[in-house]
């Protein structure tokens, strides 16, 4: 990550036209050298930095704030924005922006402020991806789900991000509550071949993006991840200790395909199923 590189896209118009209370404005995927820092100066919309890798750092009402990698924060309009790259390596981060009558008042209501930062895990790529494509249609319906895609880009922080009234026993509960729902989900459903991240969320009831970072959060696995070391750690043991078929420990481990089966046995510990047993 050593060479700089600026992608943005912009809407034709500078305010959201027809009905539209809010609109995304624009959007980036920048990397930037260490030591970069951005001239200071007011920008009359709500800007979302999203970092990636490396960290940079944000001054938010006078305070400067690090943005390691997982982390957001944000610009009401009107506010000085000030960003710089914070430490020895290159910052990579997305941004997006939204303007319109409603766009601050919408966003303060979903319990964001002006003054902080939110831990939220890696962003959703194929949100960014739509909302880019949404943005270069310069038609009406173009613009109205440009505004839906970045709204569900702000909403999926929000559904992940601590009211700043909580108390820390409240995060605390809150915190072992879904860390608890998260491993009865895995630990009753591992065996079936048909569970994964979709049934997972479903079953939390939590959209899959928002289930995957606060997941990662929680657990520093992906919920994919998590699911797959759980299954081979259970297939070891069946392999070392019992002299089941091997397809059939496949399927009682939660692989339909005994040869996908295999290979993830291979990718952990070097060596098909067949060997492990004869060690």
């Amino acid at each position: 990550m050593t060479d700089n590189f600026y992608r943005q896209l912009f809407r034709p118009s500078k305010q959201p036209t027809g009905m539209l209370a809010f609109g995304a404005r624009s959007l980036g995927h920048h990397r930037i050298s260490p030591g970069w820092q951005d001239f200071p100066n007011p920008k009359p919309f709500v800007e979302f930095f999203w970092s990636v890798a490396g960290t940079g750092s944000i001054v938010l009402k006078g305070q400067k704030h690090r943005l390691p990698p997982g982390s957001v924060a944000l610009y009401f309009p009107n506010e000085t924005h000030e960003v710089s790259t914070d430490g020895p390596g290159a910052w990579e981060y997305r941004w997006w922006t939204m303007d319109g009558a409603l766009a601050a008042p919408m966003i303060k209501s979903l319990g964001f402020s002006g003054n902080t930062t939110y831990n939220v895990g890696p962003p959703p790529l194929s949100l960014f991806q739509q909302l880019s494509e949404h943005i270069s249609d310069v038609t009406h319906a173009g613009e109205v789900r440009a505004a839906a895609t970045a709204f569900e880009l702000v909403s999926s922080i929000a559904a992940i991000t601590r009211p700043h009234e909580e108390t820390p026993q409240q995060r605390t509960r809150s915190d072992q509550s879904f860390r608890t729902a998260a491993l009865d989900c895995v630990q009753s459903s591992w065996t079936d071949p048909g569970f994964g991240v979709s049934q997972m969320a479903d079953a939390l009831g939590l959209h899959r993006s928002v289930l995957s970072r606060r997941f990662y959060l929680e657990f520093g696995l992906s919920p994919s991840d998590y699911l797959n070391r759980w299954r081979v750690q259970n297939a070891l043991t069946l392999l070392s200790e019992t002299n089941r078929p091997i397809h059939d420990i496949a399927r009682s481990c939660g692989w339909d395909d005994p040869n996908y089966f295999a290979r993830c046995i291979r990718k952990v510990t070097g060596r098909p199923p067949r060997s492990i047993r004869r060690a």
